[in-house]
């Protein structure tokens, strides 16, 4: 039997801007590679302040490592990443920008700015559920729903905004979302996909799994339903 482990997140954000939080991100992904071999990505904030992703199709070694124009060098203060299995039917795409669509991370912009994330797990009945959450997607990705809702929303806050989504959407999921100011852990109310605390002198990092935590020391994993959010501040519980 083949494992299936559905995707893998990593997310890292420092007090203190530096020049490792790239490089040990895409290391991170390179230990989380058996949960995902489609595919990988990775969302961070460049010199003018803006969020930038780089991701596509194959194993993590290759999208980062054989690219030399690629800068993994730029001094942030966060990144998120994400190694793809796919979570919906494979599909064979006969257009390349949909499918490179599909890869994580995915990019938001709303009336609070922009906004990125990755997301390990399934939507059920997602058809059903666009329906009822009254939301077009534009991709065949069920990890859109989060995006969606994000934006098209009534609720004033980024953080309501987030409550939102673990009070409405079923499943199991976990999330790390970016803005320019934060990272956030997310858990489904459920709790089954796994999702973990690290930190270490001003270092914080968020992880599927505990193998690889850039030097961070294990803290715990988040509970069913909760939301983290890590900022200049450190890190906080903002709701269960």
């Amino acid at each position: 039997m083949k494992l299936k482990h559905k995707c893998g997140i990593f997310g890292l954000y420092s007090l203190s801007t530096n020049d490792s939080i790239i490089l040990e991100t895409i290391l991170g992904l390179e230990k989380l590679q058996h949960r995902g071999r489609e595919a990988a990505g990775i969302s961070y904030i460049n010199n003018l302040n803006e969020l930038t992703i780089y991701k596509n199709l194959g194993l993590v070694k290759d999208i980062f490592k054989k690219d030399s124009s690629f800068n993994a060098n730029i001094k942030t203060i966060s990144c998120i990443g994400h190694v793809r299995y796919s979570t919906t039917k494979k599909k064979i795409y006969t257009n390349k920008i949909d499918e490179y669509n599909t890869i994580q991370p995915l990019w938001g912009v709303c009336d609070l700015g922009e906004f990125s994330l990755v997301h390990n797990g399934n939507i059920p009945n997602i058809s059903n559920m666009v329906k009822i959450l009254n939301i077009n997607l534009k991709t065949d990705s069920d990890s859109e729903i989060f995006i969606q809702l994000i934006k098209n929303t009534k609720y004033k806050t980024f953080e309501e905004r987030l409550i939102n989504i673990v009070d409405k959407v079923p499943g199991v999921f976990s999330l790390i979302i970016q803005t320019k100011t934060a990272i956030y852990g997310i858990k489904d109310r459920f709790g089954i996909r796994p999702l973990c605390l690290a930190k270490k002198n001003g270092k914080f990092c968020l992880s599927s799994e505990s193998s690889y935590l850039a030097d961070c020391d294990y803290i715990r994993e988040l509970d069913c339903g909760e939301i983290i959010k890590i900022d200049k501040n450190g890190d906080k519980t903002i709701y269960i």
